[in-house]
């Protein structure tokens, strides 16, 4: 589940929050599911836009917490009814990136 507010700041140029709970808070038996807070801008024309964003990442594995900061540069477009947002999802600390698709669905 995730929750998010934006505030416009000009046209086609806002900020943007959000905060991420993962079903595990409803199913305890599932563990290592992130909680996520995040924070980008969104820089968008007509229906394409570009969100760099920064995420606090924190998790539980195996009894311990670990938690980082990740950076996630993404870009989209927006259809009338959906969203499609290609991204990548990188660390500070070095290390791998993960490439990722999302869809989500406009209210």
């Amino acid at each position: 589940m995730r929750a998010g507010v934006k505030q416009r700041l000009e046209p086609g140029l806002s900020l943007d929050a959000s905060l991420t709970l993962p079903y595990v808070l409803f199913v305890p038996e599932t563990v290592g599911i992130p909680v996520v807070v995040d924070g980008g801008l969104l820089a968008g024309l007509e229906a394409f836009y570009l969100s760099p964003r920064v995420q606090w990442i924190g998790f539980s594995a195996d009894g311990q917490a670990v938690s980082g900061w990740v950076y996630r540069p993404t870009g989209g477009y927006a259809f009338s009814t959906y969203v499609l947002e290609p991204g990548y999802l990188g660390s500070f600390q070095g290390g791998g990136g993960l490439f990722s698709l999302s869809a989500a669905m406009r209210l």
